[in-house]
């Protein structure tokens, strides 16, 4: 089994910080731009001269649980990075379908297929990460379902580490033409448990919206 990651990486002509934007923070990405009036065009609020202030939402704004994402720049610019910190499950998520169908901000999964288990019966499946590769920094693993057509996968808990020890071997099992045969941690594997699901109900949900200009 291959476990593959993606990273993006965003470069900036100078030093930027990812931090979390706060609730309702007044510079927070994109907030709202007056209008223009006699005495010149306003911004951040602030209106023109004589002229009247519109208003437009904030495009990203932190929530009561939700927390913006930012690149703030050495500069005082600010950009956002797609992704939200979900105050309550304590990680990262970005918004996408869940398993229900409906959008949530789900919290990145280390994805692997069930190939090793915990018991002589091939029982309890288990995810197996080689140490040299990372993975163990996930709090998640993500597990496709079966049967269901384009289905987004069901999240996992990671539970508890099997370390290979000297005396007795920690044996983990996996299915043969024999049937359930012991595969036994080798140096450098570690592997993870599946803890309890993760309800796509424990996660915000979010609808789409068209903004006018």
């Amino acid at each position: 089994m291959r476990v593959l990651g993606a990273v993006v990486v965003m470069a900036l002509a100078s030093c930027a910080d990812r931090q979390v934007d706060p609730p309702g923070s007044p510079d927070g990405v994109a907030g709202t731009t007056g209008g223009e009036g006699a005495g010149g065009s306003g911004a951040n609020g602030a209106g023109g001269g004589s002229g009247g202030s519109a208003t437009r939402p904030r495009l990203v704004q932190s929530g009561s649980r939700l927390r913006a994402v930012v690149y703030r720049g050495a500069d005082g610019s600010q950009h956002p990075t797609g992704a939200w910190f979900d105050t309550q499950l304590g990680v990262e998520c970005t918004f996408r379908t869940a398993s229900d169908g409906q959008i949530r901000c789900v919290p990145s999964a280390l994805p692997f297929e069930p190939t090793l288990f915990q018991t002589a019966q091939c029982a309890g499946p288990v995810a197996l990460l080689l140490t040299a590769c990372g993975g163990a920094e996930f709090d998640f693993f993500s597990l496709p379902q079966e049967g269901v057509c384009s289905p987004a996968p069901r999240l996992y808990r990671k539970g508890a580490a099997y370390q290979k020890v000297d005396t007795p071997p920690d044996l983990l099992y996996r299915n043969s033409p024999a049937g359930c045969a012991e595969r036994p941690l080798q140096p450098g594997e570690v592997a993870y448990a599946l803890g309890d699901e993760l309800a796509p109900t424990d996660l915000v949900a979010a609808t789409v919206e068209h903004l006018e200009p």
